[in-house]
């Protein structure tokens, strides 16, 4: 489903700036645990909240989005999504 791709996107990217998710959620002003559950696919965020990430992780909103989308073709679509 796309809430989990993106999820997982936020965290490899998460982990690829060598940040934790304490320190994304500081630099996002986003809660911890509604980073946790965007983490774990079980939460979407708004697209405030999508732009505040990717400028935590110096990036840019629509690469965020791009690389998520690329992830979700990879896994085939799934319905539900």
């Amino acid at each position: 489903m796309i809430k989990e791709g993106f999820g997982e996107t936020v965290r490899e990217l998460r982990l690829a700036a060598e940040l934790t998710q304490e320190e994304l959620a500081l630099e996002s002003d986003v809660a911890l645990r509604f980073l946790q559950d965007i983490e774990a696919g079980n939460l979407q965020p708004t697209i405030t909240t999508v732009f505040k990430i990717a400028g935590a992780l110096s990036i840019k909103p629509s690469d965020l989005l791009d690389q998520s989308f690329a992830n979700w073709l990879k896994e085939g679509k799934p319905n539900g999504g």
